[in-house]
């Protein structure tokens, strides 16, 4: 009897067929990175948006108990804090951020998950629009602003991505994608873009160019 048996050989990649598998590799590469990228991306301004739509509903809340205020600004201590500030800022103003979730036995401070995501400098990654809220009377003392007295809640900004705890028209364009403080800038983080909540409660996207432009955005009393 016969028996035929079946000869193999061992038979490894050639050079051109590992050339070709590498230069796959790489076009899917490039295909998907720029695709994760963009996905982070989304998901950055997204939970940013997020935490000023809810800044600003605390906002909301905080004036209706407290005669239609919203929260200061800053206002003056009568004694400088341990840091040696003289002024209380919004960020730290207990009756405004237990209405954002911090314990009462805590130090008073906007809870870290509401922060922006990809701040560097700032305490919050926001700023609020001190643009026109210097009154004559208490300047230097206090700053804020009563819900009867804004224009146009749905298109004057209360909050907006920032290198500062408040943000000036007149340091709109002094951001250049770095990181480090510089006072009252607003800070184009997202793409180019700055994230920001409109007085009425609702967030938007803006470009440099939008931000700068926009006379109604920065107005939000005569």
């Amino acid at each position: 009897m016969t028996i035929f048996r079946q000869r193999t050989s061992a038979h490894g990649f050639s050079l051109i067929e590992l050339l070709t598998v590498i230069a796959v590799i790489a076009v899917l590469a490039a295909i998907l990175l720029p695709m994760v990228y963009r996905a982070q991306a989304w998901s950055e301004q997204s939970k940013c948006m997020s935490g000023l739509r809810q800044m600003q509903l605390a906002n909301m809340q905080y004036a209706t108990d407290h005669d239609g205020r919203f929260v200061p600004v800053f206002t003056k201590r009568n004694k400088p804090s341990k840091s040696g500030s003289d002024k209380l800022f919004w960020h730290n103003n207990r009756d405004f951020v237990t209405l954002l979730g911090c314990p009462e036995d805590k130090a008073a401070s906007v809870p870290l998950d509401l922060r922006c995501p990809v701040e560097g400098v700032q305490q919050t990654g926001w700023g609020f629009n001190s643009t026109g809220l210097d009154e004559p009377e208490n300047a230097g003392e206090k700053r804020d602003i009563a819900q009867h007295e804004l224009l146009h809640p749905s298109e004057s900004m209360a909050i907006i991505d920032a290198l500062d705890f408040h943000v000036f028209r007149s340091k709109a364009d002094a951001y250049y994608g770095v990181e480090t403080k510089i006072s009252n800038a607003t800070a184009y983080r997202h793409n180019g873009k700055a994230c920001l909540v409109y007085w009425d409660g609702h967030t938007g996207v803006l470009t440099r160019e939008e931000v700068l432009g926009n006379d109604e955005l920065w107005q939000q009393k005569e």
